[in-house]
């Protein structure tokens, strides 16, 4: 009898424990990012406190800042941020990616197209507004492209390079500078672009600038450009620059950049380079060994290596944060992070993370095999998924609604052939029918959205759904179960 008072003494203060710890524990999973199924990120960039990155599959995902339409998903604004990675509609077999500042994003499409989306101005009703992603008419056969302030550039696979003059608006589209050839330029293997400045690295690796129009408006595409070679920089393969501010990778893996009187001298040679991005006043670095380095007006003030990335294979430079892409496929981010443009909540008082985290998994949701995309993120947590009830509840058939009761307090209600679910904000309980039923965790609200963890819509509406953390997906059957 002694022994088994003392093993429900140990089961009780077992049972304690584990439900202290779920308590305790953080609402949202940073370190679960793990991209199974063969999909990883291959490419990150960041623009004005906001991120843009690239996965093997093609598909492209943006998160951070939306305050002036920076991320293209709604062409009427009223979300201000995105606290986790969400696809971007309408883009697809993408191959390379390219962000300018405040919402300039550029792709190229395995097909050699190029689409542009972002931020958008000139509307008459004084609203924020975004362009959706678009074809950019008049480029083809493109190899990769580079954002600047009021243009792009576009490399062809055959090495001649063309630019256009950016539209913020669908109504003007027709008003921007038409794509016309550079002037002058063959043999190019990359392109970069800097505010109104664009350079080109040619394959017997001399470095070439020259200066895009002001104005974005030009119908007849009647445009003097004039490449000049930039001397003292030889055997180049990679260029960056940022604020004037240049910095160029030979094929040795050393960096060079210009001198106050505008001569190349050589930048941290002790160090051999395998990638380079130019960010605001500073420069970050990946060396051949997969670390990371960054000098001058860094995003955390701290110069030389970053600690905390190990087997790093990609870097982005954002105008406060950096970002890295482990050889796992993760991104990481570290720097200002006030609108969660490093992927993760801050980790620091002043929206700030100090230190390299991983971004929040991006999480693919499938409904009988067809893909759910949604302007509003799905969030993994230590207890499963975080869906955003209401679109997710119309994509199944069901209708979404919100009851005020008479002391003013509210609750949701989802009904569906014959079910109905009821819950409320901040609350693990839900009721269907005359039964209650428990959550993994609380209803809550994210980036505008009601979200509620995926159990809630399995259980109440019979709709039968499995989640596998591995691959990130979340699939969805409406068959009733």
């Amino acid at each position: 009898m002694g022994l088994t008072r003392r093993w429900r003494r140990v089961v009780l203060a077992l049972t304690l424990l584990l439900i202290f710890a779920a308590i305790m524990a953080p609402h949202f999973t940073l370190a679960a990012q793990v991209e199974g199924g063969g999909k990883r990120f291959i490419q990150v960039e960041g623009g004005r406190y906001y991120t843009a990155a690239l996965r093997n599959d093609g598909s492209v995902w943006i998160w951070g800042r939306n305050l002036w339409g920076e991320l293209g998903l709604q062409e009427t604004v009223n979300l201000r941020r995105i606290e986790a990675p969400v696809r971007v509609g309408r883009l697809s077999d993408i191959r390379s990616l390219s962000v300018y500042g405040s919402g300039h994003n550029l792709v190229v499409k395995s097909d050699g197209t190029v689409w542009q989306w972002g931020a958008a101005d000139g509307y008459a009703d004084q609203q924020v507004h975004s362009l959706l992603p678009r074809q950019v008419d008049g480029v083809s056969s493109a190899a990769t492209a580079a954002a600047g302030e009021d243009f792009g550039v576009a490399l062809l696979e055959d090495g001649t390079v063309w630019s256009w003059g950016r539209y913020r608006n669908e109504a003007l589209a027709q008003d921007a500078r038409k794509p016309a050839p550079v002037p002058g330029l063959s043999n190019v293997v990359q392109v970069a672009a800097d505010g109104r400045n664009a350079y080109a690295v040619k394959s017997d690796g001399s470095l070439w600038k020259w200066r895009e129009p002001s104005a974005p408006s030009n119908t007849d595409g009647a445009v003097s450009l004039h490449p000049v070679k930039i001397m003292g920089f030889s055997k180049i393969k990679q260029v960056s620059a940022n604020n004037d501010q240049l910095y160029a990778l030979d094929s040795k893996g050393k960096l060079w950049t210009l001198s106050g009187s505008g001569k190349a001298k050589s930048y941290h040679s002790e160090l051999t380079i395998q990638s380079v991005r130019a960010g605001d006043g500073y420069v970050l670095l990946l060396t051949a060994q997969g670390d990371v380095f960054s000098f001058g007006s860094t995003v955390t003030g701290k110069q030389g290596k970053v600690a905390g990335l190990l087997g790093v294979t990609a870097i982005g430079a954002g105008s406060h944060h950096n970002l890295a892409i482990t050889k796992d496929g993760r991104v990481w981010g570290w720097g200002g992070d006030k609108y969660y443009e490093t992927g993760g909540p801050p980790t620091s008082e002043g929206g700030m993370a100090y230190r390299p985290a991983p971004a929040r998994q991006a999480v693919d949701i499938m409904i009988n095999g067809q893909r759910f995309d949604s302007i509003f993120p799905a969030i993994v947590t230590d207890f499963g998924v975080l869906v955003p009830a209401k679109p997710l509840s119309q994509a199944l058939g069901a209708e979404f609604s919100m009851l005020r009761d008479e002391d003013g307090s509210g609750s949701y209600q989802i009904g569906s052939n014959g079910r109905t679910v009821t819950f409320m904000m901040n609350q693990s309980l839900f009721q269907t029918g005359t039964k209650q039923a428990a959550l993994p965790e609380p209803v809550t609200a994210v980036t505008g959205a009601v979200m509620v963890p995926y159990q809630l819509l399995e259980k109440g509406l019979g709709v039968k759904m499995t989640w596998n953390p591995q691959a990130g997906v979340l699939t969805v059957d409406r068959a009733e179960g």
